[in-house]
């Protein structure tokens, strides 16, 4: 039996605020966002730029898969809309995750992955220490789940390891 890799997700967010606190995102905007994304729930504009509160900077959405694709299938359904600028950021950090294997611990691993670099862009564009803390608890998780119940270990790059402090984006 599969995870409910939602539960998990909300536990992983209550592990957070019990543990260091959320100031600025709460675990109903976690639940929120989670849900919407499960449930792949179209927004009128890009789910990030309006949770960062930073001007969207193109009229141009597109739905993006959180835990990415493998040969042209989603590991799950889940997406959210993004603008051009978000969505070249969550795609060219997946670049770097996401593994051509189908196995269920690779497919649930890419799950908080995905979720991982959505808070790292949240927490670009706002620098907002609440994003931060929960992208690694969620790329933490993701390396637990590839190194225990992988069919191979999975050894992280040097950019994985130490996380640099990525770039701000600008907004428009």
């Amino acid at each position: 039996m599969e995870p409910d890799r939602v539960l998990t997700v909300l536990k992983l967010g209550i592990e957070v605020q019990e543990s260091q606190g959320l100031a600025a995102f709460s675990i109903e905007d976690l639940v929120k966002l989670v849900k919407d994304a499960e449930q792949c729930i179209h927004s009128d504009c890009c789910v990030v730029c309006r949770i960062a509160q930073v001007p969207q900077t193109s009229c141009r959405l597109q739905e993006h898969h959180i835990p990415g694709k493998v040969l042209g299938k989603p590991n799950y359904p889940d997406t959210m809309t993004v603008c051009d600028r978000c969505h070249g950021y969550l795609s060219d950090h997946q670049r770097a995750w996401l593994l051509c294997c189908k196995d269920d611990a690779a497919r649930l691993s890419c799950y908080f992955f995905g979720w991982a670099d959505v808070f790292d862009l949240l927490h670009n564009l706002t620098g907002t220490p609440d994003f931060e803390k929960l992208a690694e608890k969620f790329r933490c998780q993701g390396y637990y789940i590839r190194n225990t119940f992988g069919e191979r270990r999975y050894v992280p790059s040097e950019r994985e390891i130490i996380v640099p402090r990525m770039k701000r984006l600008k907004s428009c």
